[in-house]
């Protein structure tokens, strides 16, 4: 159909085909190009509405036409930081999922930390749900690349995240897990001894 359309120069009819295959697919490359198709006096308008769709796509159901990594890098691309934080999801039972999310917390604070600072404080719930998931499965080291980045506007946000961490492993962890409390209480010594020291 689109290529009909072109072949009888109907701008209208492939502008409506590509915005179709673009919610079917929300790919960013079909994104710049309705961009490119569309009157710039339009863009605005068909951009928001996109944009919206895009936000509003729940990644976790079975067969979501979108993965959150591509949900949120696309919004954060077109400078939607705020909206990246509100559909932020809370931490699943699986482990495999809370591990690929984690990944995409860490692009979610560096796109923010760089186009709009200020929001960041509002990231740090989601860390702290992300962080009691993991040390609630003995899971030490998954949120250390991001922790490096939150300890240098947040120390104390870090202190306290260790503090919970301690208390969680103390009141959770098996005889048998005991050289991995060993191991964590190196990092938060480490941390508050580099932190509050120097």
């Amino acid at each position: 159909m689109i290529d009909s359309a072109r072949i009888e120069k109907d701008d209208k009819v492939v502008l409506d085909q590509i915005i179709l295959v673009f919610k079917m697919t929300m790919t960013h490359d079909k994104f710049e190009e309705v961009k490119n198709l569309t009157d710039p006096k339009d863009w605005p308008a068909i951009r928001q509405d996109l944009l919206d769709y895009v936000a509003k796509q729940d990644t976790s159901l079975p067969g979501a036409a979108i993965t959150l990594k591509t949900q949120i890098e696309l919004l954060l691309r077109e400078g939607l930081c705020t909206e990246s934080i509100n559909i932020f999801p809370d931490p699943e039972v699986d482990n495999y999922v809370n591990s690929q999310r984690i990944e995409i917390l860490e692009l979610l604070w560096f796109e923010v930390d760089r186009q709009k600072p200020a929001e960041l404080e509002r990231i740090l719930p989601i860390i702290e749900k992300y962080a009691k998931k993991e040390y609630q499965q003995f899971k030490i080291t998954s949120l250390d690349r991001l922790y490096d980045s939150v300890q240098q506007k947040y120390p104390e946000f870090i202190k306290a995240m260790y503090s919970r961490g301690s208390e969680i492993l103390v009141g959770n962890l098996p005889a048998t897990k005991y050289n991995v409390f060993c191991q964590f209480l190196k990092v938060f010594f480490c941390f508050f001894f580099f932190n509050f020291f120097f």
